[in-house]
């Protein structure tokens, strides 16, 4: 998940990073360390502060990329259907 966000940043529509992608980068980071943390022999489980946002993630990315795509349709010099 970390890796999709850095890799893909070019097609973030904001010219800044939204705070809802700053969070799931976060938690990322927050797995990994915890990750690392189990190969070293270190088993205690520590909660991230906060849940994670799936709820607001699920909605960036669908508004998201319904404005990609009307966007490219419009760049086609297509109409998009609403389905």
């Amino acid at each position: 998940m970390r890796d999709v966000l850095v890799t893909k940043s070019d097609l973030i529509l904001e010219t800044r990073m939204p705070q809802i992608l700053v969070e799931v980068y976060t938690h990322a980071s927050w797995d990994e360390i915890s990750a690392a943390r189990w190969e070293r022999g270190d088993h205690t489980l520590e909660q991230f502060p906060q849940p994670f946002p799936m709820v607001e993630i699920r909605r960036y990315i669908r508004d998201s990329f319904d404005q990609l795509k009307r966007e490219q349709a419009a760049l086609l010099g297509r109409r998009q259907n609403h389905t």
